[in-house]
């Protein structure tokens, strides 16, 4: 949202699809939520720096209202019938008052490994061009013309403005 009117286009409201991206990030992505087999699972988890993510969710004709903290995940279900959630692959029932529980710290795993022949290859710094010996056989790769060198599509006579010159042939 530009709210020093940079643009000059606030007064044309608000831009609901970069909103949704917003709440989609805030919710999917810190709050861990996705909804899969007529069920909503979460694994929150929140980035140093973001101290509280509060949100409300309405599924299946219910309100759930979830309060996120760095060390914890609290559930509560505002309206409609008993929801079985999960929790961090922990399956919960909210009812009636507020579930509250530890957010698991995050595993320790090795280092994942490449497939064979597929690992990155490191950038190749360049060498400086007075120490770039020349090949023995004349100009190495890369020693020719480099784009935007030599004439281009539309070169030829030019107008004093600048214009190419139309009525003037080449030869």
């Amino acid at each position: 949202m530009d709210l020093q009117d940079r643009q000059q286009n606030t007064r044309d409201g608000l831009h609901m699809a970069s909103l949704a991206g917003a709440w989609t990030a805030l919710v999917a992505g810190f709050g861990g939520m996705r909804a899969s087999g007529h069920r909503l699972s979460f694994s929150p988890r929140l980035p140093s720096g973001i101290t509280r993510l509060a949100f409300r969710i309405r599924y299946r004709d219910r309100t759930l209202q979830l309060t996120i903290t760095p060390d914890e995940a609290k559930y509560e279900l505002v309206s409609g019938e008993p929801l079985t959630i999960t929790h961090h692959g922990e399956q919960v029932l909210a009812s009636d008052g507020p579930v509250v529980l530890p957010i698991p710290p995050i595993p320790v795993t090795l280092r994942p490994r490449q497939p064979e022949g597929r690992a990155p290859m490191p950038h190749a710094q360049p060498e400086p061009a007075a120490e770039r010996p020349l090949a023995a056989d004349g100009p190495r790769a890369g020693d020719g013309p480099r784009a935007g060198d030599g004439p281009r599509a539309g070169d030829g006579p030019r107008t004093g403005d600048g214009r190419p010159d139309r009525e003037r042939k080449t030869a």
